[in-house]
């Protein structure tokens, strides 16, 4: 056993059930290593419902508003509740030019060309520099050669998976700036030089199929986009397990999981582990990106 996966052991026997923080603050005495430690890189991890804005200089992250879901931000097991009309910003990390289209996967990612975004309908707004990489997680393969999604706009290439997890990195701390996603009251932890940094809108239980096509229905709305929908075929689904050697490095197989999954007290991610995703879920776990 791995010393993050017995922090984690230690940690969700208390934390599981807990909404709508899910943690509270006895989890600081448990950070593996002082915060002043010298960090290598950022992971900053998408989960749930969002719309991901590439603008001219920075990016923009905004969540459909909705009753019964979470919007958290944190360290794993140790996120705190995001406040409803606020604007959250990450520093400490370097921003590079912005990113080529290429280098964002338009077939493994749900691309839409950029939109004007109702940024009152958002729960709150959440702004990043650019990062280094752009990495799709625990894909959703197309089935029977469906589109995943109907209406309009048609995304920019219609693509073969969509990730259940985003994941931000950053490779190029900026020394003169400490690591903080103000106003977040976050401490980040540093483990082999890796932080990890989880934001979440997404509900606690499975989510019914009905209530994620609200969910979406309220995402397309709030990119002014009306008509744009999931293909029914999606509607009930079964989530694919999450890898257990995550292609991004510091992440462990337990950080893909969706907030029910990780109420619901699953042992690991290892073949024989007592884990089972229902078929009959939402696709309540998506990004859609504006470019």
């Amino acid at each position: 056993m791995t010393r993050r996966e017995a922090l984690w052991r230690l940690a969700a026997g208390s934390a599981l059930g807990m909404f709508p923080g899910l943690v509270t603050a006895a989890f600081g005495a448990q950070q593996r290593q002082p915060v002043e430690t010298p960090f290598q890189r950022v992971n900053v991890l998408f989960h749930g419902l969002s719309v991901i804005e590439f603008g001219a200089g920075e990016v923009h992250v905004y969540f459909p508003a909705g009753s019964g879901r979470a919007y958290l931000a944190g360290t794993w097991m140790q996120e705190t509740t995001l406040a409803q009309g606020t604007k959250y910003r990450l520093s400490g990390v370097m921003t590079g030019p912005r990113p080529v289209l290429s280098s964002i996967d338009p077939e493994r990612n749900a691309v839409f060309r950029r939109r004007a975004v109702k940024t009152d309908d958002s729960f709150c707004t959440l702004v990043f520099p650019f990062p280094d990489f752009v990495t799709p997680l625990r894909p959703l393969h197309k089935r029977h050669g469906k589109n995943f999604f109907t209406g309009s706009p048609r995304p920019i290439i219609e693509p073969k998976s969509i990730p259940q997890v985003t994941a931000f990195t950053y490779v190029h701390p900026d020394r003169t700036t400490p690591i903080e996603f103000l106003p977040a009251n976050w401490t980040p932890v540093v483990e082999e030089g890796i932080v990890n940094l989880h934001v979440w809108d997404a509900t606690v239980k499975t989510p019914r199929p009905d209530a994620s096509l609200q969910a979406f229905a309220q995402m397309a709305k709030m990119i002014d986009a009306p008509q744009l929908g999931l293909n029914p075929v999606y509607d009930k689904i079964k989530l694919p397990r999450p890898n257990k050697d995550p292609v991004v490095e510091g992440l462990s197989c337990q950080e893909e999981w969706t907030l029910a999954e990780r109420t619901g007290d699953p042992e690991g991610c290892a073949k024989h582990s007592r884990y089972h995703p229902k078929d009959d879920s939402g696709l309540d776990c998506l990004s859609i990106i504006l470019y």
